[in-house]
């Protein structure tokens, strides 16, 4: 589990009669990874033709295109119509797992037969029906805009086919944001005339009019200033435009019902045999691409990649009865180490985990994979640097929420919902720890009285006791909290140099275990005795002193013996003086784990802040009195008019918080108005802060892996093993007659 699994390359050969079983077998199997035969350096491959692209793989994709194109249009057919914010919440919360349907197996032939006849019932209808709705919707956009522009020329009550260029006059409609500059410009027009009328406080529309002669002087005019409307289809006043409009509207929304309903029904008759056969169709697609990766002779094919070797024995049963035993199979050992893909089998506990593992690299074949490790301490990390029981519970009801929710369609919601299900979890456990829930127990924190029993300022609280269990209070005493994290960072360096030190031994490279692990080792125990000594932490007798010092001398002579990177010539030099900013290095690595309280101080400290502005704000506004409230009142009616008036969402916002402060006050419920006030910045503050704080403590504790952990012994790069798999979203194979039916929930 430390380790990659182990890898086998594997070569099969087999006569052309049995190629497409043996595909289809390997594809349901999903036990290899196919190479391209060319490139996979196997001593025979020049012996081979490459296999060239099968025919049926182009047919298949021109198929899956336009199933795809039928089935995003009746997916899109909704019924009860669009779907409102409260279904799309409710939809990410808890999404409907897709249907699964079995099948009987069927042939290549079967599938394109079955394909090409639904396309042909169905494609022309449900073609036309997009294209009609498509129509209805650029007529509708059009009409709305027409709307809104005859609207505006209603108060010049111009009769609409005067608009355009007649026998002797040029008329334009529109609108400017500046009338005087219009009207200075217009003017200077010979024989011209203007109208105008304001909209809004800058917008104003304006019919303007010029003799033809003048057409080219008047269009120059208006040039930057003036914004014509196109409306010459339109006849009579604006009001009889209007109706026209809303009729026509009226017409093509039900003619747009109709469409819909009747794409609902196609919909409800034929989505599920589209999406089954776009997958079979898919699934087929695949397996002829993969035919281009297999080598040739005149009669057979031969199929190389890579398989773990845990499922050879299951690989051989597969081929063995897909060709009905004619056939041969070949494996063994990797020659080409860097071609080897990383196949990981990891506890089912710690699966999620890997995903931060990748975010990194993959581990090579022959390097630890570090997610066993990673996944418990990285847990245990954000716990400390987040430190606040109340946030820690967000986090993890969070997690819970993409668990079961999102993560039952999408297995990288799935992983995170976990992640942050556990990392919430500790954030919990040490927020209790720590004693910090929003923050410190002090008397601005509002759950202080139900928490903390003894006497603050004089006051006495009779909570439950949560600060009698505080074991590391950052806040009062944060030198505890730092000396465990620079033991834990100490700790878990030597856990990164102890792993180094096994991989070095597997691969016998034991010159680097004697230069880049056991050095440090020596200058560990050197770096204890002499500085505990010298700042009197610790008292060591001289014969613990004199070894501590010699290892120290060696160590030093390791660090600046070893090896550095390789150059492009493949030669490694010795480090030399260079070797100081190592050892430079390594004390700053392990300084780095302070960070792990500078996050602790900072969730608590900045909850605390938060607690003390909303009880600073409580005292100032708990002096309100009735008539104050009465005259927030009267201000909040004017800003609310102003923001309506300028289309301000903030101005609105705020308006309508002096509403109801005033409203509270009229009826002697001031203290609600302060609570509204209060719980607007208290909420919203922790709600920010959490999620701040919960991101910088998801993002450190990974630096201290991915820099400070991983630095030791882990570099990556390794290549994720991707089987040759059938990937069955919405089918089962099963052998039976009935077709296909819907499988039970």
């Amino acid at each position: 589990m430390l380790y990659p699994e182990r890898m086998k390359e594997v070569s099969i050969i087999v006569h052309d009669d049995y190629v497409e079983r043996l595909v289809d077998g390997l594809h349901e199997s999903g036990l290899i990874e196919i190479v391209d035969v060319g490139k996979s350096g196997r001593d025979f491959a020049k012996l081979l033709s490459q296999s060239k692209a099968h025919k049926i793989a182009s047919q298949c994709g021109d198929l899956e295109l336009q199933l795809n194109k039928l089935i995003e249009v009746l997916e899109k057919a909704e019924e009860g119509g669009e779907i409102g914010l409260g279904e799309t919440i409710k939809e990410f919360l808890s999404p409907g797992l897709p249907p699964k349907y079995t099948v009987k197996p069927k042939s290549i032939h079967e599938v394109i037969k079955n394909a090409q006849e639904l396309l042909f019932a169905l494609e022309t209808n449900i073609t036309e029906i997009e294209r009609k709705l498509e129509e209805i919707s650029e007529e509708r956009a059009t009409l709305a805009e027409h709307e809104k522009q005859i609207s505006m020329l209603a108060p010049l009550d111009i009769r609409l086919e005067y608009l355009g260029v007649s026998k002797y006059l040029i008329v334009k409609a529109g609108t400017t944001t500046d009338e005087q500059r219009l009207s200075s410009s217009v003017s200077k027009v010979r024989d011209s005339l203007i109208f105008t009328h304001q909209i809004e406080k800058k917008l104003y529309s304006a019919v303007v009019a010029a003799h033809i002669d003048e057409k080219d002087a008047l269009e120059s005019s208006l040039k930057g200033v003036f914004s014509s409307f196109s409306l010459q289809d339109y006849k009579g006043n604006p009001q009889e435009a209007l109706d026209e409009i809303q009729k026509r509207t009226k017409e093509i929304t039900e003619k747009r019902k109709a469409l819909w309903e009747e794409l609902i029904e196609l919909r409800k008759k034929h989505l599920k045999d589209l999406i089954i056969i776009r997958e079979e169709i898919g699934i087929f697609k695949a397996r002829g691409e993969a035919q281009t990766k297999f080598g040739r002779t005149k009669e057979t094919s031969v199929v190389t990649g890579w398989t773990p070797e845990r499922h050879l024995e299951e690989l051989e049963r597969v081929v063995d009865k897909e060709t009905d035993g004619l056939s041969f199979l070949y494996s063994n050992d990797p020659q080409n180490s860097e071609e080897i893909p990383i196949y990981r089998r990891n506890p089912r506990w710690a699966k999620p985990f890997e995903m931060l593992t990748e975010m990194f690299a993959l581990p090579y074949h022959h390097e630890v994979d570090p997610t066993l490790i990673l996944g418990p301490i990285f847990v245990i990390f954000f716990g400390l640097m987040l430190g606040d029981a109340v946030y820690g519970a967000l986090v993890l009801l969070t997690g819970l929420l993409l668990y079961r929710g999102q993560g039952k369609v999408s297995k990288s919601m799935y992983d995170m919902g976990v992640i942050l299900a556990w990392i919430g979890f500790s954030g919990v456990i040490f927020g209790i720890i720590q004693g910090s829930y929003l923050g410190p127990l002090t008397s601005d924190n509002p759950l202080t009285p139900a928490l903390y029993s003894g006497e603050i300022g004089g006051v006495t609280y009779n909570g439950i006791g949560a600060n009698h269990i505080i074991v590391l209070d950052s806040m009062n005493n944060p030198i505890p909290l730092l000396v465990l994290a620079l033991i834990i960072g100490l700790i878990h360096l030597n856990m990164g140099l102890i792993l180094a030190v096994w991989q070095n031994a597997r691969r016998k490279a034991y010159g680097d275990i004697l230069y880049s692990q056991v050095s440090w080792f020596l200058l560990q125990y050197a770096g204890v005795v002499v500085f505990g000594g010298f700042f009197g932490w610790f008292t060591f007798p001289m014969l613990i002193k004199i070894p501590a010092y010699i290892c120290g001398i060696i160590g030093l002579i390791l660090v600046f013996l070893q090896f550095g990177e390789e150059s492009p010539e493949g030669k490694r030099k010795r480090k030399g003086p260079l070797g100081f900013f190592d050892l430079t290095g390594f004390i700053g690595n392990w300084l780095s784990y302070a960070r792990i309280l500078a996050l602790g101080l900072a969730t608590a400290g900045i909850a605390m802040t938060i607690n003390i502005i909303a009880t600073l704000i409580k005292d100032v506004f708990s002096a309100i009195t009735a008539p104050v409230c009465a005259a927030l009142f009267l201000v909040g009616i004017v800003l609310i008019a102003v923001g309506f008036q300028k289309q301000n969402n903030a101005i609105k916002g705020i308006s309508i918080l002096l509403l109801l402060m005033g409203i509270f006050g009229a009826i002697g419920a001031i203290a609600v108005s302060i609570a509204l006030i209060l719980l607007i910045i208290f909420i919203f503050g922790h709600i920010i802060n959490a999620v701040l704080q919960a991101l910088g403590g998801f993002i450190h504790a990974l630096r201290l892996h991915y820099v400070e952990f991983f630095g030791q012994f882990y570099s990556g790069g390794g290549k994720k093993f991707s089987p040759f798999v059938a990937e069955r979203e919405h089918t089962v194979i099963e052998k039976t007659e009935k077709g296909y039916v819907e499988v039970p929930k």
